[in-house]
């Protein structure tokens, strides 16, 4: 079954692309810029690669290629880990990698989850860390007195303006801001992310084709 978008997306649509080529923002320029993100996430992922380093994503409206002249938007750049394992359980931990193991409290909010850190023993049994770091910015307690991770734990951009798990930074002349968020992989969808997939949707975004390509991921 196809999915059919409401009539009125397309009279949107076209009035937005009449106000864009009104103010002199053309088909094509749109077209520059999401190619132009396109190629830097590419370059910036050889990059990457080459240092292994982890993979970053572009978005936004920058990305997008929906900012017009003269509107100085700022990047949202997603930097993915891919040196540290999301667990369910801790048997799943791979002594060759990092591995954090997803708990939660009364305290944690409905969608949500803490991670706990896990190491390996001499023995190879998994079990958690007591005490991570005496930095509050990367660990802290939870209320059943597990050493869980803080969103800020994995923030490398020193000089960037914190906003939980975000960083901001600017240049100089705040010309270019960008947003830096860090995500960790994880190899199955976890129970607390299964409310996404049944959410009432009013807009028709994402599709259903969308949602149900997200959920083979699992």
């Amino acid at each position: 079954m196809s999915y059919q978008f409401p009539e009125h997306y397309l009279s949107v649509s076209e009035r937005l692309s009449h106000i864009l080529d009104i103010v002199g923002y053309s088909r094509e320029d749109r077209n520059k810029k999401v190619t132009t993100a396109n190629e830097i996430e590419v370059y910036l992922n050889i990059a990457n690669a080459l240092r292994g380093r982890e993979s970053t994503y572009i978005f936004g409206s920058r990305g997008e290629g929906s900012t017009g002249p003269g509107l100085q938007s700022d990047t949202d750049y997603l930097d993915e880990i891919n040196t540290i394992k999301v667990v369910s359980n801790m048997s799943q931990s791979d002594p060759k990698m990092k591995n954090v193991l997803m708990v939660k409290d009364n305290h944690t909010h409905p969608g949500y989850l803490k991670l706990q850190p896990i190491r390996i023993s001499p023995d190879c049994t998994p079990v958690p860390v007591y005490q991570y770091s005496d930095n509050d910015k990367i660990c802290c307690i939870d209320s059943l007195y597990r050493t869980v991770l803080t969103n800020t734990s994995y923030h490398d951009h020193h000089n960037g303006i914190v906003s939980g798990p975000a960083v901001s930074i600017t240049n100089n002349h705040k010309e270019l801001s960008i947003d830096f968020v860090t995500a960790l992989r994880c190899s199955l969808w976890p129970e607390e992310g299964y409310e996404w997939f049944l959410r009432r949707r009013l807009n028709g975004w994402p599709s259903p084709i969308q949602i149900e390509n997200a959920r083979k991921y699992d």
